[in-house]
């Protein structure tokens, strides 16, 4: 699922593999990444469904591959979305239907996951301020995980699907969470050998700090209030009317076009310029209470161990 600490597990994990083979469908320098976005951008043609397929089958050269690509959930944003998330589902178990399949979700609490979708957005051309986000873009009944996982098994089957917390990846951790979950995760996939992970006997040191920096880190506070200023002004996905257009980059493979305020902000200055976004505390607790129960028949039906972050209401 997007945003999610899945590109941690791409580039610090799945890359890593020996006994699985793992195929990387992010990568932007070929030309079937065109394809994969289809996936939740658009009503996929027999054309997509074959040239995707080919792709899988070129690529599967071991008894156990992993492919890894968040667009296989589904698109987050309403405005981008084409199809519904069901559909998505069943577009995905027909890519795959030459192969044995099962399926790997990592979950991240919703208040958190719907923060940093809000970081996403500004940082793509948006410019409205989280409530109204929030009513335009989030479809809230879409993200709760109970629900979300019995549709996944609608398509999959009962017992096809292995469930991760974002929140078990912590970047600096102290007490051995994240190696154990990614021990688990291996287990289940069939791989033997641990990749080394980044650690730290001072996990403060600033060298740790740098190793284990987050991974596709989002905006913080400066960065989200001089983009929502400077936004209008720039066309994007999110503002279609925006007078100033993406910028061409040419690569091995042809132009890509970026937006113009991401190129400037996202930056390690800015980042250390800025303190951490929160969402709104009364904003936080609302959200925390309409997925509560929900949260509560996820972790009981499926045996997790889920921290208090979806389990209790912060009253402060």
């Amino acid at each position: 699922m997007h945003r999610s600490g899945t590109v941690f597990l791409e580039k610090k994990v799945f890359k890593m593999l020996k006994d699985v083979n793992y195929i990387d469908v992010r990568d932007k320098y070929t030309r079937y990444y065109t394809y994969f976005l289809k996936i939740g951008e658009s009503e996929m043609t027999e054309k997509d469904f074959k040239v995707i397929k080919k792709f899988l089958r070129e690529r599967a050269l071991k008894e156990k591959n992993l492919i890894s690509y968040e667009g296989f959930s589904g698109v987050n944003f309403k405005s981008l979305r084409k199809n519904s998330t069901q559909q998505i589902f069943k577009d995905v178990k027909k890519l795959v239907e030459d192969f044995d399949c099962k399926i790997i979700l990592v979950l991240r609490e919703q208040s958190s996951f719907i923060t940093s979708h809000y970081k996403r957005y500004i940082c793509r051309g948006g410019y409205k301020d989280i409530y109204n986000f929030i009513e335009d873009e989030i479809d809230l009944p879409n993200h709760n995980y109970y629900n979300y996982v019995k549709g996944l098994e609608k398509v999959f089957g009962r017992g096809n699907i292995y469930l991760l917390l974002y929140e078990n990846f912590p970047s600096n951790d102290t007490t051995g969470i994240k190696a154990k979950t990614i021990r688990a995760l291996l287990d289940f996939i069939g791989e033997k050998d641990m990749p080394e992970l980044d650690s730290s006997a001072n996990p403060d040191s600033k060298i740790s700090k740098l190793m284990n920096r987050t991974i596709n880190k989002g905006y913080e506070d400066l960065q989200i209030r001089i983009s929502r200023t400077i936004n209008p002004g720039f066309r994007s996905g999110f503002n279609p009317k925006g007078i100033i257009p993406v910028l061409p980059i040419p690569t091995f493979s042809g132009l890509r076009f970026k937006f113009i305020p991401e190129l400037i902000l996202k930056n390690r200055f800015f980042e250390a310029m800025s303190t951490k976004y929160e969402m709104p505390k009364e904003l936080r607790r609302k959200i925390k209470r309409y997925y509560l129960e929900g949260n509560k028949r996820l972790g009981q039906e499926y045996g997790l161990n889920l921290p208090d972050a979806y389990l209790k209401i912060d009253q402060k």
